[in-house]
């Protein structure tokens, strides 16, 4: 995958597939158990910082990052790639 010339693209952008309009990267956190974190806890906002061919890097904020992870088994991250 050839990265983006400017990386706000992949924060902000969206591509469109079969007429719909997705964001062109998802990113989701889920709680391992909703009884001790509810997802929506696990709510944040995320910026890429940097995209080349060979790695991506994003920035999580978190608005109760003391919430994130709290139990064993650990939160996923899931990120969908739209192309």
């Amino acid at each position: 995958m050839l990265p983006p010339r400017n990386v706000s693209n992949v924060t902000n952008g969206t591509v469109w597939i079969n007429q719909t309009e997705y964001p062109a990267l998802g990113v989701q956190v889920l709680s391992s158990d909703l009884d001790l974190t509810p997802q929506e806890a696990l709510s944040f906002t995320w910026e890429c910082l940097n995209f080349t061919e060979d790695y991506m890097i994003i920035q999580l904020y978190f608005t109760n990052p003391n919430q994130v992870s709290i139990s064993v088994p650990l939160d996923t991250i899931h990120l969908t790639f739209w192309d």
